[in-house]
């Protein structure tokens, strides 16, 4: 068998993957369409060849992949070796490239930037995992069935840590695409990611790559120069926004161009405010995007129009309306549906505890203003509570680790650890954090005082005589920055890192509270939960009586 040059094999890659039709071939390796004979499922099966030139390559792209997991980014999901060469499986995009929808006519302003804003965000993720694509193009960008971009071949990545496989003043990547510091041989960062992506958004918008020219080097020149013609004179009919954003990531000072996650974020707000409403949802509708947002609606809706019928004498009309607003709001406006939620949550509390209500007014809506860019992480603090209230507390700290960066995990705890403190001192039939025998005042004791100070001090007057509150809370908060690592790895490292963060954070929990077996109880259905997560034993149902499992090569070169 011939794997790169696509004859039919005769036998199972990795004694489990049947190949199929080719999908794309180069110099030293094949894609093609295969069948996962033990799930069923179709999957992409990359083929290089086992040679020691490129054995340190295929390392790094099985570490770079292995590290993110994002749902604009294609997920690595097997590798090992056969015979003469090495094989990485990857999920099966059925779409085209951007580069085939390209060739194949364009696409509309509008999807353009919504398809560059999720590859932005597809490589924030990817940066606050210490992985730098250095070859975003067109042919890298998938389209899937559904109209949603995934970003692809990271094998020419760098990851943070490992040595490079290349010396200064080695080029790589493509020419057309390549930021001018990459272009010089300097290394690659973050924001040579970021010029790259505007430069595909640039040639999405125009039609043309300022830096394409007859032969590579005579691109490569263009490249090194940096200049590229402004956008807003290009096409004086974009919106003025859109175009300054687009240049603002094509600054050719690498330290000028804002991160790709923050550059995602303006671009789509720009985007809503230049194009009509009913184009994007049309758009959502067109790429099954809708799905996400019904979810949304229907969990915005269903606790809107029970807490109003609890809680309130409103008709049903008006409560009908309430929760299609909310449902509405949720699906469509974030931020504006955080803010929302809060008031609503604020005002019915002030109608039996008004100091209260204005004590928590202020820091409430600081928090959700802190996460405008990604308004879900914010409210996710507000599950901290539910959490504790089922007996999961530390699973809180688990689920805060989605959060990108440490420093938003950390903020996103302290505020879950806060509200969870607020709420159990709120309410008399609740210790505080795990299961403390503490005795707490209850809202009853500040229903209807209107003074925010004198009502939050004597809430909180419980506290003076337990320290241990601090030290638990210093513990979760830890265990939540901690849970970052958990996303960033996968099969046998992911359950290894899952187990020795529930020891982790059990020990300190265990060591820091007043009731060392109920906080244990607390850990211990946590960590049964997270690793249910982790092993998702329901994929083995799928998999019984498969062959055996394909050999893995090794993770570093």
């Amino acid at each position: 068998m011939d794997p790169v040059n696509g004859h039919v094999a005769t036998e199972l890659a990795l004694g489990r993957y049947r190949l199929g039709g080719m999908l794309g071939r180069g110099a030293t390796s094949s894609v093609r369409r295969a069948l996962d004979t033990r799930t069923g499922d179709e999957v992409a099966v990359k083929t290089i060849l086992d040679d020691p030139d490129l054995v340190a390559r295929v390392g790094r792209e099985i570490r770079a992949a292995s590290r993110l997991s994002h749902p604009h980014i294609v997920p690595l999901l097997d590798w090992g070796s056969d015979p003469d060469c090495v094989r990485l499986v990857w999920e099966l995009i059925d779409g085209p490239s951007l580069r085939a929808l390209q060739l194949d006519g364009g696409v509309d302003e509008a999807y353009a930037v919504e398809i560059m804003a999720d590859v932005l965000d597809a490589l924030d993720h990817a940066h606050s995992r210490g992985v730098v694509h250095r070859d975003v193009k067109p042919a890298n960008i998938l389209i899937d069935a559904h109209g949603v971009a995934r970003l692809g071949d990271f094998g020419i990545a760098r990851v943070s840590g490992d040595a490079s496989l290349t010396q200064t003043g080695d080029v790589v990547g493509t020419v057309a695409y390549m930021s001018p510091e990459q272009a010089q041989g300097l290394g690659t960062a973050a924001p040579g990611d970021v010029y790259s992506a505007c430069l595909v958004l640039y040639e999405l918008l125009t039609g043309s790559n300022p830096n394409r020219a007859d032969g590579a080097v005579a691109s490569l020149r263009r490249t090194l120069s940096g200049e590229v013609p402004d956008l807003e004179r290009r096409r004086p009919d974009l919106p003025r926004n859109v175009a300054r954003l687009v240049m603002d990531g094509l600054d050719p000072v690498a330290d000028a161009r804002p991160r790709a996650g923050e550059l995602a974020h303006d671009l789509r707000r720009a985007a809503t405010r230049a194009w009509p409403a009913g184009a994007a949802v049309a758009g959502a509708v067109r790429r099954h995007a809708w799905l996400p947002r019904a979810a949304r609606a229907v969990a915005a809706a269903t606790p809107t129009a029970v807490a109003l019928v609890a809680w309130t004498d409103l008709s049903p009309a008006t409560v009908a309306a309430a929760a299609a607003a909310a449902a509405a709001c949720f699906a469509f406006a974030p931020l504006l549906a955080v803010l929302l939620a809060l008031a609503a949550g604020l005002t019915l509390l002030g109608r039996y505890a008004p100091g209260i209500a204005l004590a928590l007014a202020l820091p409430a809506v600081a928090v959700a203003l802190a996460g405008r860019r990604s308004p879900w992480l914010a409210l996710s603090a507000a599950a901290w509570p539910l959490a504790f209230a089922a007996g999961l507390g530390p699973l809180a700290a688990a689920t805060t680790g989605i959060a990108p960066r440490w420093t938003q995990r950390a903020g996103l705890a302290l505020v879950g650890v806060a509200s969870t403190v607020a709420w159990q001192l709120l309410d008399a039939g609740h210790g505080v954090l795990l299961h403390a025998n503490l005795a707490v005042p209850g809202i009853d004791a500040v229903a209807h005082r209107g003074n925010p100070v004198s009502a939050v001090a004597t809430v909180i007057e419980p506290l003076s005589g337990a320290p241990w509150v601090a030290a638990q809370g210093a513990v979760l908060v830890a265990a939540a920055v901690a849970a970052g690592a958990l996303g960033a790895r996968r099969g046998s490292p992911r359950v290894v890192a899952a187990a020795a963060w529930i020891a982790a954070v059990t020990a300190g929990v265990v060591a820091t509270a007043p009731d060392p077996r109920a906080a244990g109880a607390g850990c211990i259905a946590s960590g049964a939960v997270l690793m249910v997560w982790t092993l998702r034993p329901w994929r083995l149902l799928v998999r019984q009586g498969a062959p055996a499992a394909s050999a893995t090569v090794p993770t570093s070169p």
